[in-house]
């Protein structure tokens, strides 16, 4: 069976030129008044869930 790429987790990631894996911060989007000012909208993902983010993109991560 041909390995898929999962869609949401597709629309949720973004892949830099360099080969970093980029993902937007929570709680971002609004009632920003009560929140942190140093939380920015993008952050590079951890690699303790890249082994995840991988099982999920087979076809975009190598």
């Amino acid at each position: 069976m041909k390995a898929k790429t999962h869609q949401a987790m597709s629309k949720r990631i973004k892949i830099t030129a360099g080969g970093k894996v980029m993902r937007k911060h929570a709680a971002v989007s609004h009632l920003r008044v009560n929140k942190s000012k140093r939380i920015t909208s993008n952050t590079v993902v951890s690699g303790s869930d890249m082994k995840k983010i991988q099982k999920m993109m087979p076809n975009s991560l190598s």
